[in-house]
């Protein structure tokens, strides 16, 4: 894991952070998270709503994605944004973060903060041996 999701959710206000990473098989493990339930979406399989979404966007909203093992997490804590991690020309990793803890939603200034992340940690992520 490249990258710590408390670091997130306090500047952004965010409910929950995860970070899912890519595996062999296409899918996304969940390998850290703040918010939410141990048992909570630990794996998103290559054909998953969100792993689609995110995985063909630098940033997507999915607060509407059907979920079907999300249960146990609050309303106010679920995934609202998910960003993709892209290196060698897919993605490696998926941020996915909650809303923001008074309700409103993520601003100009937090996406544009997200996309800059997203290029950092993809770079960090290239560089990395395979």
């Amino acid at each position: 894991m490249l990258y710590n999701p408390n670091s997130l959710v306090t500047p952004l206000s965010a409910t929950s952070a995860a970070i899912f990473e890519r595996l062999d098989d296409g899918g996304y493990l969940r390998s850290a998270a703040v918010g939410w339930p141990t048992g909570a979406a630990w794996h998103l399989l290559r054909d998953h709503p969100v792993a689609l979404a995110v995985g063909r966007s630098s940033l997507a909203r999915i607060d509407r994605t059907e979920w079907y093992d999300l249960e146990d997490m609050q309303p106010e804590t679920r995934p609202a944004i998910g960003v993709s991690i892209v290196a060698g020309g897919r993605a490696q990793a998926l941020l996915l973060l909650g809303p923001h803890r008074n309700g409103a939603d993520f601003d100009s200034t937090a996406i544009a903060s997200l996309r800059r992340l997203s290029d950092r940690v993809s770079a960090i992520y290239g560089a990395l041996p395979n």
